[in-house]
């Protein structure tokens, strides 16, 4: 089992602490967008939000995180595959940051189903879409008086070459203090 908190090491995206007496969805995306061209990208907003993400048009093992925001250049910038490295693109800057979940050009997400210790959920299987690249769940209820919970996605993946296999993902809800 793979972990991502809060605050991300995955092309995760939280919007923000989870409030206990809220809906919320929550979204692993396990394909990064690819990269576009003369388009605005945003870094993030606040610590518990990660900025625009992106992947590279050949898949290399890492996606990119905006960390400067602005328009992106006319040409794919040559995306480094050193851990941190800070790419330039246009008036963008990016992170190259390892793809530990990443799914190939041609990998699906075939089933997606969710458990949450310490929360209530709306079902157990996840909304697919984005191509079979991303899946999402609705937390309706938190336990009272807990502080965080974790979140586990579990995933069949069909591989291009039309292999199938399962693995289990999680990431950690921070709840919101009031």
């Amino acid at each position: 089992m793979i972990e991502y908190a809060a605050d991300s090491n995955a092309p995760v995206k939280i919007p923000k602490p989870h409030d206990p007496d809220s809906e919320q969805f929550y979204t692993m995306v396990y394909r990064a967008p690819v990269w576009v061209a003369d388009t605005i990208y945003r870094e993030k907003a606040g610590s518990s939000e990660v900025g625009d993400i992106v992947s590279p048009l050949s898949a290399n093992g890492f996606y990119y995180e905006c960390v400067s925001g602005g328009v992106s250049g006319s040409a794919e910038p040559a995306f480094e595959t050193a851990r941190n490295e800070l790419i330039i693109d246009g008036g963008v800057i990016w992170k190259a940051v390892p793809n530990d979940c990443e799914l190939g050009p041609l990998d699906t997400i075939a089933l997606s189903t969710w458990v949450a210790d310490g929360a209530t959920l709306d079902g157990t299987v996840g909304v697919i879409f984005a191509g079979g690249s991303a899946t999402k769940i609705k937390v309706l209820t938190v336990v009272d008086g807990i502080r965080s919970f974790r979140l586990t996605n579990t995933l069949t993946i069909t591989r291009e070459n039309g292999d199938v296999e399962t693995d289990d993902f999680s990431m950690i809800v921070k709840i919101q203090e009031r």
